[in-house]
């Protein structure tokens, strides 16, 4: 007899991937379960009994059988036997790597900055579900971002919480220097060590007690999983992860954001911008905690050395054309060189006395850097003689960091407009970097037309997007960069006037209420039956129904505002100081409202007469409008 639901007696097996399976011999292992409870565990979880083979198969190591080496083991051992400072823990401490002593160092309290850390465990099977160090755990509203957090992890809440009345902090040393914040270094250590502490703890054997009603002798993890192999019931309550997203919307709402009360005390953007440059100034270590201080030493010697004074730069004294500029004492950058020879250039030109022989032995006595007097006077006859070129030249060779060309290059090829900066300063000052390449280091420049593609490709995105709509014709670079100047203007006139609508715009409406926490929680929501049942809710914030395109077409005919939606108003939409039309009374426009309110305005109608050869007769508001014989083209008509 066929049997449809199974072969041969046997119903349909669906047996997991490799992978998923793997990482469930894995979990079983990490857990320290029994033969017995892998064998239950897995015909649970996969409806499998083949449990040596499934091992043997995957390759699934055990205590006992994994393929390490004696340099491994006894590297594992060196590292345990170092987190033990005192040498007090003997060999049953070193195979259960047991981290509870490290944190208990953390008990120390020295300074206002602390680190409290904060955990819920579940007494039935002693499970860890969330171990987290926090800056505040005192306040009400940071207790209640801690909760959701921890149901947020979970995906459930408990029947029961059991909590003290109070709550413990614990510090970490808050050393001499208090702009050096600890927590910069220490509080990623000691969330490290919370979540080793919470994976050995969930996967490790309880001792096992005679008299103890709840499990014992139990791996926490496998009694969480399955706790009705320990006589117990799963009593989580699945949360959703839309109610916890509403419920946190209202605690923000009254007592603030989360990152109001879980961001560390003086760890500011800035701070952290500074001493990520010092870490990275010290070769980045690896922080872990058996370091960590030596770390911290290091980084607040960094900071308590006194900062290098930075370099003073050069600067042109030119009062007046004909006078002789002065290269005041500094560093000289090319952008300075390029400016000095721009200086000499100019002094030239409008000062009748001198000319390109004699300009140099003038301008080289005004260097006043003394390493360049120095320079200038070692062989002044000979740098007297020199044209100006070959004295920027020699000058450049002299003052000029090695590489500097390559460097600039890259200033070119790298540009980007930041946003909020004015289109022509940005490309102004490209210009200006590539023209100092071109006179100084030819063959670093960059060519026009490839200076134009670098600079439409760095421009914002919303310049770009206007380009995109309507792409400039002009292709020689200095009228490129004038029409997208003119477009780049326009748009900020744009967003400026926008913005001052906006801001001028009174409040539409005003907050509404919101219910308290404790209200929303005591409020159940309405049964299904009755939703079904309830009339449906009136609109009390009706909005104007959007523009059909017949409507956009009569308006843009009739010199109208699709804002206030009237016809020869005088103003288009991005001027116009009105509000929408009442929705409760708005109607659809048509072509009558467009003439009676011609009519009311003294205005003249434009209509827009068809071909002769489809030309049917017009009859606005079935009055009798005559056109006028000389209006051939169909396009004017005087009411």
């Amino acid at each position: 007899m066929p049997n449809p639901l199974g072969i041969n007696g046997t119903a349909p097996k669906n047996p997991p991937s490799d992978d998923v399976l793997k990482e469930a011999l894995l979990k079983y292992t990490r857990q320290g379960q029994s033969r017995e409870d892998q064998l239950t565990s897995l015909r649970k979880d996969f409806g499998l009994s083949a449990l040596r083979k499934e091992k043997i198969r995957l390759n699934i190591p055990t205590v006992r059988t994994q393929k390490l080496t004696v340099d491994e083991l006894t590297q594992a051992v060196i590292n345990e036997v170092e987190k033990d400072t005192t040498m007090s823990c003997g060999p049953d401490f070193i195979k259960d790597q047991l981290r509870l002593k490290m944190l208990a160092s953390s008990a120390l309290r020295m300074g206002s900055v602390g680190f409290s850390i904060y955990g819920y465990k579940d007494k039935y099977t002693d499970f860890v579900l969330l171990l987290k160090v926090y800056p505040d755990v005192r306040t009400s509203g940071a207790g209640g971002h801690i909760f959701l957090d921890f149901v947020e992890e979970t995906g459930y809440i408990p029947i029961q919480l059991t909590t003290d009345k109070g709550s413990e902090e614990v510090g970490w040393a808050y050393a001499f220097m208090s702009v050096l914040r600890e927590i910069y270094a220490l509080a990623p250590v000691i969330q490290a060590e919370l979540d080793d502490f919470v994976q050995w703890w969930n996967n490790h054997r309880v001792r096992h007690q005679h008299e103890k009603i709840m499990p014992s002798g139990h791996v926490p993890s496998h009694a969480m999983d399955y706790p009705e192999l320990f006589g117990g019931l799963d009593c989580r309550i699945k949360i959703p992860p839309e109610a916890i997203a509403d419920l946190r919307e209202q605690l923000e709402t009254e007592e603030g954001p989360k990152s109001d009360f879980q961001a560390w005390p003086g760890l500011t953007e800035e701070f952290n911008l500074c001493a990520s440059e010092v870490y990275v100034a010290i070769g980045e270590p690896g922080i872990k905690l058996a370091n960590t201080w030596d770390v911290f030493v290091q980084m607040a010697m960094e900071f308590m050395t006194p900062p290098i004074n930075k370099p003073v730069l050069a600067t042109i004294t030119h009062l007046k054309s004909d006078c002789c500029p002065i290269l005041e004492a500094g560093v000289i950058t090319p952008e300075i060189l390029y400016m000095w020879r721009r200086a000499c250039q100019k002094y030239l030109k409008n000062c009748k006395e001198r000319t390109a022989d004699d300009l140099v032995s003038f301008v080289a006595d005004e260097m006043r850097e003394p390493i360049l007097e120095k320079w200038y006077m070692a062989s002044q006859t000979r740098i007297d003689a020199l044209k100006l070129d070959a004295y920027i030249s020699e000058l450049g060779t002299l003052v000029l960091e090695k590489g500097w060309e390559g460097k600039m290059r890259r200033k070119v090829l790298g540009a980007k407009m930041t946003l909020g900066q004015k289109f022509a300063d940005w490309a102004y000052d490209i210009q200006n970097v590539n023209a100092i390449l071109s006179q100084a280091a030819p063959t670093f420049a960059v060519a026009n037309p490839e200076l134009k593609n670098i600079l439409d490709a760095g421009l914002t995105a919303t310049l770009q997007a206007d380009l995109d709509t309507e792409p400039v014709l002009s292709t020689e670079l200095n009228a490129w960069i004038s029409e997208v100047k003119g477009r780049d203007d326009r748009l900020k006139f744009e967003t400026g006037r926008m913005q001052e609508l906006i801001d001028a715009q009174p409040a539409r409406s005003s907050p509404k209420g919101k219910l308290s926490l404790a209200e929303r929680l005591s409020s159940p929501k309405p049964s299904l039956a009755s939703r079904l049942t309830a009339p449906p809710a009136k609109d009390t914030n009706l909005k104007c129904p959007p523009l059909t395109d017949a409507e956009k077409v009569l308006l843009d005919l009739h010199d109208g505002c699709r804002r206030c939606r009237k016809f020869y108003i005088g103003h288009r939409t991005l001027n116009c100081d009105g509000d929408f039309p009442d929705a409760a009374t708005y109607r659809t426009l048509t072509q009558a409202d467009a003439v009676a309110q011609a009519v009311a305005r003294g205005k003249t109608l434009w209509v827009k007469r068809e071909p002769a050869a489809v030309r049917t007769p017009k009859n606005i508001l079935d009055a009798d409008y005559e056109e006028s014989d000389s209006d051939r083209d169909g396009w004017e008509l005087d009411i």
